[in-house]
């Protein structure tokens, strides 16, 4: 944008109290922001693919867009905040959304709940298939039924 003239910095010249959201895969700063990538990239380097499937398989494709997903409502967020602080200060903001971060901001409890106890294994902690209570089964007619029962009252 900034090659085009169009950039946060030349366009809030002509008005400041203009909102301005910039989404990209990797950050605007760093080694890796002018990088291309898709989704599942994302979600790879935040550590959300390494999150699912069994020990020792590849691990699974998560069939959903989560960096993206997540990445989008990040930037609602932002721009919302933008504008209650336009309210205040009758000033626009940058709104600067990575995807990878995005999506790293949705695995933090899993990958802290794995540190913590040291568990690196897929498939073997709380919430990736580790305990009968929290799985997915097949059905006898080759469907499949999934048990989310963490607590005992529920089992």
């Amino acid at each position: 944008m900034k090659r085009l003239g169009i950039d946060y910095d030349e366009l809030k010249k002509e008005n400041p109290r203009l909102i301005y959201c910039s989404i990209t895969g990797y950050g605007s700063t760093g080694s890796y922001s002018k990088r291309a990538g898709h989704d599942i990239n994302y979600m790879a380097l935040a550590g959300m693919i390494g999150l699912s499937g069994k020990s020792g398989t590849v691990p699974p494709l998560p069939g959903f867009q989560g960096a993206d997903a997540s990445g989008a409502m990040q930037a609602v967020i932002g721009i919302q905040s933008a504008i209650i602080e336009r309210f205040t200060t009758n000033v626009g903001q940058f709104v600067d959304v990575s995807l990878t971060e995005a999506a790293m901001a949705l695995a933090v409890p899993s990958l802290a709940a794995q540190i913590a106890s040291k568990d690196m294994e897929r498939g073997t902690s709380l919430l990736d298939g580790g305990i009968i209570n929290y799985n997915i089964y097949e059905t006898k007619d080759q469907k499949y039924i999934t048990v989310g029962a963490l607590e005992d009252h529920f089992w």
